[in-house]
């Protein structure tokens, strides 16, 4: 076989969440090797390589081709200056921001962590290995968690392991689009620098003491795109324990991310007075109930829009006797025409149309998380049937049990007082 130093290796419509391997041919004389370095044009395409061939998973949202050039050094370019090297300490090297977007980004080094795999190339099987492999590599990192021959993934009790710059997501496998890779956190594995969470990706603590605890003033952390972390083993995922009055950490949760489980235990931890937690909730975010420990004088601050979902949240654990709130929604969100029993959220604008008989909407509960926040139900047709606006428990509407809405065309606008009472404005 004659040496290859190079191939573009072809991919075409390769359907959504799909994994795809080719042969790349790279070889010394007939030797096969690892590249040294992979690029693909088109950046929804998450890519490894081995000895043999070049793996890609399309992480889009349709089908799409992508095209990966693979290269070898050769000769004298493989003077590495370490006697006895004979690869790149991250071999290969997957530079980002170099697709059909044309992007300036800066660079993003891919590493697959699959338990129970084969190790080669930017694919690990050992934790301990992977984050050596992490600690050589500047800039940004993008773990992708394969759960495909053992699963649930564990990240095995030790460290901290420092993640500095790393994102974690998830691997999907062919047809699992809309599935979740799990990641059970054993109990005594420890962190630095965990910030990012993202792609249908599960990650649950299990066990003391918690595994970020690590949090300083100003930090930003980010989970999204159908991302969720969660605490099933009684200690809080993260925890603020070594703050200090007046410090801030803001949670930043859009797309489906998530913070908690239902049954679960609190996944934050805030119990210094005068800390401030942030909530920052796009479109999606939901913090589940009994997500959040909040001390004595600590502070809560939420920002809220879209279709995020904390205000109907009960949060045991908010201790704090000052918080704010800062909810914000896009007026309106419009929804329906409901023909039959419905269920409206803040910043709904129901439209009803009980031409066919009247029915029910009901509201959500009122908490002080909820203060000030309208809800807008109208009828769209000219029926006089009635719809009757239900609060939830022992909620009130102008005092009243019901509203109803009993007249052709008719609107009621509802604001949430914090307290158990929404005003009809």
């Amino acid at each position: 076989m004659a040496t290859r130093l190079y191939n573009v290796v072809q991919f075409a419509a390769v359907a959504p969440g799909a994994i795809v391997a080719l042969p790349h041919d790279l070889n010394f004389n007939g030797l096969a090797v690892i590249p040294d370095e992979i690029k693909q044009d088109n950046p929804d395409f998450a890519i490894s390589a081995d000895v043999t061939n070049v793996t890609v998973q399309n992480t889009g949202a349709v089908a799409a081709s992508c095209n990966v050039m693979a290269a070898s050094l050769h000769t004298y370019l493989r003077a590495f200056g370490v006697a006895g090297q004979t690869a790149l300490a991250v071999q290969p090297f997957v530079p980002s921001g170099g697709g059909a977007s044309g992007g300036n980004s800066a660079p993003v080094t891919q590493f697959v962590f699959r338990p129970g795999g084969v190790a080669g190339g930017n694919v690990y099987t050992s934790w301990p290995a992977l984050v050596a492999a992490l600690a050589t590599v500047q800039g940004g990192k993008v773990i992708f968690f394969d759960d495909s021959i053992v699963a649930p993934i564990v990240i095995p009790a030790g460290g901290p392991y420092d993640m500095l710059n790393a994102t974690w997501t998830a691997m999907l496998q062919a047809g699992a689009a809309g599935a979740q890779v799990l990641v059970n956190v054993a109990a005594g594995a420890t962190f630095t620098n965990l910030r990012s969470f993202e792609g249908n990706l599960l990650v649950d603590n299990l066990g003391a003491p918690s595994p970020v605890a690590d949090l300083v003033d100003g930090d930003l952390l980010s989970i999204r795109n159908g991302a969720g972390v969660e605490s099933t083993g009684g200690t809080p995922f993260f925890s603020a324990a070594t703050m200090v009055g007046g410090e801030t950490v803001i949670f930043f949760l859009e797309d489906v991310g998530i913070l908690g489980d239902f049954g679960g235990g609190p996944v934050v931890d805030f119990p210094v007075a005068g800390t401030f937690l942030v909530l920052s909730l796009g479109s999606q975010g939901e913090v589940l109930p009994d997500a959040l420990t909040v001390g004595a004088a600590a502070f809560l601050i939420v920002s809220y829009r879209d279709a995020s979902s904390f205000v109907n949240s009960v949060q045991t654990g908010m201790a704090g006797t000052l918080f704010q709130t800062v909810l914000t929604v896009d007026r309106w969100r419009v929804r329906g025409p409901f023909v039959a029993l419905a269920t409206a959220a803040i910043g709904d604008y129901m439209q009803c149309d009980p031409t066919g008989g009247g029915f029910v909407v009901n509201l959500p509960a009122i908490s002080p998380f909820n203060q000030g926040q309208p809800i807008a139900i109208k009828n769209v047709s000219a029926s006089a049937n009635a719809i009757t606006i239900t609060p939830a428990g022992g909620d009130t509407i102008d005092g009243a049990a019901t509203l109803p809405i009993a007249a052709g065309f008719g609107f009621a606008e509802l604001v949430s007082d914090g307290a158990g009472n929404w005003n009809v404005s």
